[in-house]
């Protein structure tokens, strides 16, 4: 009776800490925000730029999210742009995008704007990046 009884114990202890184990969030280490005007955060905005036709030299983001992990990154923000001296305007332009660095270079995965997309409402663009969240496995720290 006594080792169906430890047995019991050892299963229920080994069960709790699968349990434990499962829900923790390891995968939030390695998350990081890359710095205003680093080169990693001046690449990934201008391929987001360049995916949605933006021209450089007068337009910017307002940066609302933007974090990394590993070749992955991930952006939401608002267009800003310059109108004379130091000022600055937000548009209407609002973006989120997935970001992959392959060979060096980031490319965008998943892009939805505002306007400007509108064959892709935003509950779509999330089934997506649900989808693409899940194949890759990536961080939820990655995300807002």
């Amino acid at each position: 009776m006594l080792r169906l009884v430890s047995a019991a114990v050892a299963l229920l202890a080994g069960l709790v800490f699968s349990a434990v184990a499962a829900c923790a969030q390891p995968a939030a280490a390695g998350v990081s925000v890359p710095a205003a005007g680093s080169p990693a955060r001046s690449a990934i905005l201008d391929s987001v730029r360049g995916e949605l036709g933006i021209a450089g030299g007068g337009s910017r983001f307002k940066v609302f999210h933007l974090k990394t992990a590993g070749p992955w990154a991930y952006f939401e923000g608002n267009e800003i742009v310059h109108l004379e001296g130091r000022q600055w305007q937000e548009t209407d332009l609002t973006v989120k995008a997935l970001l992959h660095e392959e060979d060096g270079r980031w490319r965008v995965r998943a892009l939805w704007s505002l306007p400007g997309n509108e064959r892709l409402p935003l509950h779509e663009f999330e089934r997506r990046l649900a989808g693409q969240r899940a194949r890759w496995q990536l961080p939820a720290g990655l995300f807002p």
